[in-house]
């Protein structure tokens, strides 16, 4: 149990002290890393609500993709099984009714990098769940080392603490709005994050505001 909130919570930590290191080739073939069961196959299930934390590099070079996706993907998507009705008409990010099962993936560092290869014949990859790779003063994030990425979509959120050049030519975001809509709702053990004032004006300076400008990012 996730004895850190209140009320507590099941979950696991998978704690690696290193780097969770792939190693890579020219050619494009890949041993070792952090992969799923295949191409568009789900390899986290539902009820399960997993942090996997490494002292070092974080090397991803295969799917890991939710059984249920909380949230659409695209505008106008039409998802069976759903009652209501589910989702025509609405804009992509739209919370999926019945689609909450406790299903939650983390992958947090705090001594490198959240690295991504595709060892797919298209390029692409898929990583669901919140990505973290900070450390104050390090400039860890995400990075493209092994070659480009075609398409790289990301069901979750991801935070990184310097933003890096990456070889891809698409990341789509669709931010998991449960960790909105449900404040006690997150990976187990996952860091927070704070907004903080320094300088001789904090004490009359006004609170910080975000406004979120678009869910998809794309080009990047």
């Amino acid at each position: 149990m996730n004895q850190s909130v209140s009320p507590a919570q099941a979950g696991t930590l998978l704690y690696v002290n290193g780097n969770i290191a792939a190693s890579c080739s020219y050619s494009g073939g890949c041993t070792g890393g952090l992969t799923g069961t295949g191409q568009g196959v789900a390899g986290i299930q539902d009820h399960n609500a997993v942090t996997i934390v490494a002292n070092g590099e974080i090397d991803i070079t295969g799917d890991l993709i939710y059984k249920t996706e909380p949230v659409t993907t695209s505008a106008n998507q039409v998802v069976s099984g759903t009652s209501p009705a589910c989702c025509n008409g609405s804009p992509a990010d739209t919370l999926i009714p019945g689609h909450d099962n406790g299903q939650v993936f983390g992958l947090f560092t705090a001594a490198g990098n959240i690295n991504f290869t595709s060892t797919y014949s298209n390029d692409n990859l898929e990583v669901d769940g919140s990505m973290a790779a900070i450390a104050s003063g390090q400039n860890y994030g995400f990075g493209t080392p092994n070659g480009s990425i075609n398409v790289l979509t990301n069901v979750g959120g991801r935070i990184e603490d310097q933003a890096h050049l990456v070889n891809m030519n698409t990341f789509n975001i669709y931010f998991d709005r449960r960790f909105t809509s449900d404040k006690n709702f997150a990976p187990p053990w996952f860091p927070s994050t704070t907004i903080s004032s320094n300088g001789p004006s904090q004490a009359t300076a006004s609170a910080p505001t975000a406004q979120r400008v678009q869910w998809v990012l794309k080009n990047m």
